[in-house]
């Protein structure tokens, strides 16, 4: 099989409410089509629909494209752009969330923290 890398965003940024004052002005600030990965794991299911919902908004606002970080069924409920996921997430269901992802015409990005992982990834 053959992997093609394609990568149209300039710049990848990752949420963190705790550090971030104004995201308004952080987003306003980034190069157009920064793609926004919203982690905020720590919050309940229901707290993070709703900052999600805001968070894709805003970026929306300024043409970023957004993902949302290891839950493919948020990512869907709030039809955001894609997912985001590490390849310490291998499994056989994540393999099964990137299809999904191709499937429905989602961005699917995985963070890879060794390189073998990139032939793990090519194989599935």
């Amino acid at each position: 099989k053959k992997i093609i890398l394609k990568n149209n965003n300039s710049l990848y940024f990752f949420t963190d409410r705790k550090k971030i004052c104004d995201l308004n002005q952080v987003l306003k600030n980034l190069p157009k089509k920064t793609c926004i990965i919203f982690r905020e794991y720590d919050l309940l299911s229901q707290e993070r629909e709703e900052l999600a919902r805001e968070y894709f908004k805003i970026a929306k606002a300024f043409g970023h494209k957004f993902l949302v970080g290891k839950d493919f069924n948020l990512a869907m409920k709030i039809k955001c752009d894609g997912v985001h996921f590490s390849d310490r997430d291998f499994t056989k269901s994540l393999m099964k969330i990137r299809y999904s992802c191709k499937k429905n015409k989602l961005i699917f990005s995985c963070a890879l923290h060794e390189n073998k992982n990139l032939f793990y990834l090519s194989l599935h």
